[in-house]
């Protein structure tokens, strides 16, 4: 498969450049936990900063138990345009932020430590709303806002055609929507709130 960049490679030269000022959040989900939520599953989610045309444009990743994972995401800019890649994941715990998701999509076969994009998790198991933070322009915000999953959906498989999912990886033809508000309401129950 082709291996493309995708925006998390443009938040890390935010990461580079301005880093933020501030401590990252504390995540509130173990290190064990964050691994269990996220293998396996697809979170889907949109940017919460996002506004006109592109306000509530939903983007989906999907977490191979193998460590690689599966994304169709916005393109960055003021277009509606989507784009996908393959990158690398991984899940582990810096004592002063807690249990972290770290995603690199440069070489995800001989991804160097150095690489990869750390980012803070909450998770509200009441309602399913999974959080992740990055950094930007000097403090720390939401950056993917959503929930988990075990389907692909519909309307992020028509974005991103050309996206090869590994097998297995199951289709939610109930969501067709490409506004992440109406997705959920499409089908409520695939939302995931207990990994206990």
């Amino acid at each position: 498969m082709k291996r493309q960049f995708s925006a998390l490679v443009i938040l890390a030269a935010a990461t580079l450049t301005g880093c933020a000022t501030e401590p990252p959040p504390k995540s509130n989900v173990s290190e064990e936990m964050l691994r269990k939520m996220l293998s396996g599953h697809v979170l889907v989610s949109t940017d919460p900063y996002r506004t006109g045309q592109r306000e509530g444009l939903v983007d989906a990743m999907f977490f191979a138990e193998d460590g690689l994972f599966f994304q169709c995401y916005t393109v960055a800019g003021t277009s509606t345009d989507s784009g996908s890649g393959i990158g690398a994941w991984r899940v582990r715990t810096i004592p002063s932020v807690g249990a972290i998701g770290e995603y690199q999509t440069n070489h995800p076969d001989k991804a160097r430590d150095d690489e990869y994009l750390f980012r803070p998790v909450k998770f509200d198991p009441a309602t399913g709303t999974f959080t992740d933070f990055a950094p930007w322009k000097g403090e720390w915000i939401p950056f993917k806002q959503g929930h988990l999953q075990e389907t692909w959906p519909a309307a992020v498989q028509e974005r991103c055609p050309k996206l090869q999912l590994p097998d297995g990886v199951a289709i939610n033809d109930a969501q067709t929507s490409i506004r992440y508000s109406t997705l959920k309401k499409q089908d409520p129950n695939a939302v995931l709130r207990n990994f206990e």
